[in-house]
C-alpha cells in the first residue's frame, strides 16, 4: 500500500524511526512501519537517477510512502484483551533497546491478521540517537500539546522550547498546569503541580537534561493513559486500572521501573 503525504519534520521522523524498526528481528510481529519512501516535488515528480543531486537541492513537497501490507485495520482490544495489552508493552520495551520511545496517537494500533496489535504511526515518537538538542522545537512539535496521551515531561519540554522560556517561573508553572490539565481529567492536578514545582527556577537546559533521564517512562505513561481512557472497564476487570492510574499520576522520578513485570503478574499469575 502506498500513501502520499506532505513532507515535513514529523514525516521524516516517521521514516527515520521506521528505518530503525525494520532492522529489528521479527519486527512485523510488533510494528507496522514505513518500508519504503520516495521524494516528490510540487508537481509530484520523482527525479531521474542522473538528476538526484540537483533534485535534493530543491524543496521536496511530498513523500510517497509504502507499508508492508495493504490489508490492515484498526485493532480492537476487546478481543483477547490481556494478551493484546501485554503485547503492546513488550513491543514498546523492545523499542527502548533501540533508543526509541513510542508516543501513542489516536490511530496507533492496527492489525493485518486480526491476532495481535501492531504499533503504528511513529510520527510523534522519539529516536533519541537522532535528537539534536539545538533543534528541540522540531523534535517536540507544537502538535504534541494537543495529544492527550503524552506525559507531563513531553508537555513541559514542548511548551518551554516553543515559548522561548529560559528559566521556569511561577507564572510558567501556573500556565503549564492549567493547559496540561485541560482535557486530561484522569491526571491529578496536584501531581502535575508537584512535578512542575520541582523544576521551578531551573534553566531550560537543566530541565531538559533532568527530564531526559526518564525518557523511557514516556512510552509507558502514553500507553497507560490510552488504556485508561478507552478501556477502563476491561482494565478494572483485569485489576490493572489502579496500577495504571497510579503510574500516570506518579511523581516523575518515582514512576515504577518494573511496570511490565507488574502487568505480567496481574494478567498471568494473579
Amino acid at each position: 500500500m502506498t500513501t502520499l503525504i506532505e513532507n515535513d519534520f514529523t514525516t521524516n521522523n516517521y521514516i527515520i524511526i521506521s528505518n530503525q524498526i525494520i532492522n529489528i528481528p521479527f519486527f512485523s510481529s510488533y510494528y507496522f512501519p514505513i518500508i519504503n519512501s520516495k521524494n516528490l516535488d510540487e508537481t509530484y515528480n520523482q527525479p531521474c537517477n542522473s538528476n538526484i543531486q540537483s533534485y535534493t537541492k530543491r524543496e521536496i513537497k511530498y513523500k510517497l510512502i509504502s507499508f508492508i501490507n495493504s490489508n490492515y485495520i484498526e485493532f480492537n482490544f476487546n478481543n483477547n484483551f490481556n494478551k493484546s495489552l501485554y503485547h503492546t508493552f513488550i513491543a514498546s520495551s523492545i523499542l527502548h533497546k533501540h533508543n526509541i520511545s513510542y508516543t501513542v496517537n489516536i490511530d496507533s494500533f492496527v492489525s493485518h491478521t486480526g491476532s495481535f496489535p501492531l504499533l503504528y504511526d511513529f510520527s510523534n515518537s522519539f529516536y533519541f540517537t537522532n535528537i539534536n538538542y539545538n533543534h528541540l522545537h522540531e523534535h517536540f512539535s507544537l502538535s504534541l500539546l494537543d495529544n492527550p496521551y503524552i506525559p507531563i515531561d513531553i508537555f513541559i519540554i514542548t511548551y518551554i522550547v516553543h515559548n522561548n522560556i529560559t528559566t521556569l517561573r511561577v507564572c510558567d508553572v501556573e500556565s503549564i498546569s492549567e493547559l496540561y490539565s485541560d482535557g486530561r481529567e484522569k491526571i491529578n492536578k496536584n501531581s502535575t503541580l508537584i512535578n512542575l514545582s520541582y523544576l521551578l527556577n531551573y534553566s531550560t537546559s537543566q530541565i531538559v537534561k533532568y527530564l531526559f533521564q526518564f525518557k523511557y517512562t514516556w512510552t509507558y505513561h502514553s500507553l497507560a493513559y490510552y488504556f485508561i481512557i478507552h478501556y477502563p472497564t476491561l482494565l478494572s476487570s483485569h485489576e490493572l486500572y489502579e496500577l495504571f492510574n497510579q503510574y500516570i499520576n506518579s511523581i516523575i522520578k518515582e514512576r515504577k521501573s518494573n511496570l511490565i513485570d507488574d502487568i505480567h503478574n496481574k494478567l498471568f499469575i494473579g
